[in-house]
């Protein structure tokens, strides 16, 4: 972390969009979809616990990966701008 850098927020990615289509797939499979939700299941934990999102008071850093680590930061400064419509979305 940078000088001044604190941490605003630290956690992970959510599972609930995933259980809630699963759930939906297996209940309009006529449970049939059990095939395919455990496996789906097991590996969307794997991802939620090997990844995880920091959001700093300069930049929102994400991480990913249970062998090979990598990580993708964005500064904030470039957020607030694209929000408040100093820049467009194509970057331009």
């Amino acid at each position: 972390m940078a000088p001044g850098e604190r941490v605003l927020y630290a956690g992970r990615i959510s599972l609930r969009p995933f259980m809630v289509s699963a759930m939906a797939f297996t209940v309009c499979t006529f449970g049939l979809g059990l095939i395919i939700y455990v496996p789906a299941a097991f590996m969307a934990l794997i991802r939620q616990r090997c990844s995880e999102v920091t959001l700093t008071n300069v930049r929102i850093v994400v991480k990913a990966g249970l062998f090979a680590r990598a990580a993708q930061d964005i500064a904030v400064r470039k957020i607030e701008s694209a929000i408040s419509g100093k820049e467009r979305l194509d970057g331009s």
